[in-house]
């Protein structure tokens, strides 16, 4: 809260004067994002299940990296609000990890097992939680 307070003192510091004051129609709001819970489930294909344990954890550490949202997304200034992952950037994530042959199927789901929205309110912001990820495994020559 007092983050909240000190961000929203400099902001009216540099907005124009009456902004903000009591009874005035311009006024400035900061509030915390609305939290979107993602999940992913998907299916790696390793060389041996006797490396699958190493994948996951790379992977892991991949996608909590890609979507934090402090440090993540391509330019390293964290996932933006309003920006909804889509497999496409879950796999753009995944794909230099040492020992992943590929991935046979990627889905994106949301608390309760439905699918991902594809987009989201400009207040939300997709996190990735600790247990939101679901790997399993194809070694390399087996059928899918």
């Amino acid at each position: 809260r007092a983050v909240q307070r000190e961000l929203e003192r400099l902001l009216l510091q540099a907005l124009p004067a009456g902004f903000g004051e009591t009874g005035s129609a311009r006024t400035l709001l900061i509030a915390a994002p609305r939290a979107r819970q993602m999940r992913v489930r998907a299916a790696l294909r390793v060389a041996s299940l006797d490396i699958a344990g190493d994948v996951a954890d790379r992977a892991k550490q991949a996608l909590q990296q890609r979507f934090d949202p402090a440090t993540g997304a391509d330019d390293g200034l964290g996932w933006s609000l309003g920006s909804a992952p889509d497999a496409r950037e879950v796999a753009a994530a995944l794909i230099d990890i040492e020992g992943l042959d590929g991935i046979d199927d990627l889905t994106l789901l949301e608390a309760g097992e439905t699918a991902w929205p594809a987009t989201l309110a400009a207040d939300e912001l997709a996190v990735l939680p600790d247990d939101g990820l679901d790997f399993s495994y194809r070694p390399i020559g087996v059928a899918a």
